[in-house]
């Protein structure tokens, strides 16, 4: 039922999220970002992030901007797509086995972080 639930939630609350087709007997949802990557430019946001880091710092991904953005914003966080392979970038994974109520906060929470006044004090 949560599959159901959130593929419904995001088409109707966050168009800017993209969806693929549901896995069948998981708990996971794989959800495609890349408009909202495109939108906060995490390219850019790496590179400033990696020319600023102290020299013991760890060099970082877009795909990792992308993960800090949604944890700072929208208080959720998610697995960054690249770690499972080829074709993973912009893509986070989402764990829906939980109650019901935590789904709908978390959705809700990332439906807020990419309504227009959010995006834009963000940025």
């Amino acid at each position: 039922g949560n599959h159901e639930f959130a593929l419904n939630f995001i088409k109707k609350n966050i168009p800017m999220v993209k969806t693929y087709t549901k896995a069948q007997a998981t708990y996971l949802m794989w959800l495609n970002m890349t408009e909202l990557a495109e939108k906060i430019n995490t390219k850019a946001m790496a590179e400033q992030h990696n020319k600023a880091k102290a020299a013991n710092e760890p060099t970082l991904k877009p795909e990792q901007m992308l993960e800090r953005w949604l944890v700072k914003y929208a208080k959720v966080h998610m697995n960054q797509g690249a770690g499972y392979g080829k074709g993973g970038e912009n893509h986070v994974r989402m764990n829906i086995g939980t109650s019901r109520r935590t789904l709908e906060k978390a959705l809700t929470n990332v439906a807020n972080a990419l309504k227009p006044t959010t995006l834009s004090t963000a940025l």
